[in-house]
């Protein structure tokens, strides 16, 4: 396993080549692929500030399918198929396509509870094993 050090990150992030993944989807009964991307941290936090500031008092953010899906959906190369003022747009898409992409999108980014689980038992792994 490589130890990155400053460095190496910061080299890293310079030349940064997001992950993609297709996923299949049925649109208007024509089969087909979008893809997910991988998400920045800048990305993740901007998602998880209108999350907190939605549900601060209570609340919940309005269309957080059509958000995540918006954070996710990319080109072939990563780069975002839509833009903020396309949610209206996205929230009339059927749920199972915007389902689909999400839970491929956080299955990527590792956000997904399997992922998550995965990562924790990994972790614990190799912390007993130092």
């Amino acid at each position: 396993m490589n130890v990155f050090n400053r460095d190496a990150i910061v080299s890293a992030s310079a030349q940064l080549k997001r992950r993609v993944e297709p996923v299949a989807i049925q649109l208007n009964g024509q089969a087909g692929v979008i893809y997910v991307r991988e998400v920045l941290g800048i990305e993740r936090e901007s998602y998880s500030d209108k999350l907190h500031a939605a549900t601060k008092d209570g609340g919940r953010l309005k269309n957080y399918a059509a958000e995540l899906f918006l954070m996710y959906a990319s080109d072939a190369d990563g780069a975002p198929m839509f833009v903020e003022t396309d949610l209206p747009i996205i929230v009339k898409l059927p749920a199972a396509v915007l389902d689909s992409v999400v839970a491929a999108g956080l299955k990527l980014n590792g956000m997904d509870e399997k992922a998550q689980a995965d990562a924790l038992k990994n972790l614990s792994v190799e912390q007993t094993d130092a």
